[in-house]
């Protein structure tokens, strides 16, 4: 991905930004999946049903990049806010400016694309 990196100098436990998005199903989700649509920019774990499609967001916690097999690679995690139908992400150490951001994206991300995580 493109990436995002830090303006600013964050402390840790400090709120980066938030991962928004267009609301969609998981039939939604499924449908694209079997079409070869871009998935890339869907977060689930809002519900069993519902997920946040940040692909036409202007948010830019979605260019927030996964950093595999790098261990305390990531500095930022994303908490969920089901009810919002976004995500915090949030500081998991001191971050400096011009560093980019990563947070994990779950195996069931990189399950999907083959990866072993």
């Amino acid at each position: 991905g493109m990436g995002l990196y830090a303006g600013r100098d964050f402390k840790e436990g400090e709120l980066v930004c938030v991962y928004r998005g267009k609301k969609v199903s998981l039939a939604e989700v499924n449908k694209l999946s079997l079409e070869g649509g871009e998935r890339d920019y869907i977060m689930g774990g809002f519900s069993f049903v519902w997920h946040v499609d940040a692909k036409e967001s202007s948010a830019p916690a979605r260019y927030i990049n996964d950093i595999l097999h790098t261990p305390n690679g990531h500095n930022v995690r994303f908490v969920k806010l089901a009810n919002d139908m976004a995500a915090k992400a949030i500081a998991l150490r001191d971050i400096r400016k011009g560093e980019e951001l990563y947070a994990k994206y779950g195996d069931s991300f990189w399950k999907k694309r083959g990866v072993e995580n």
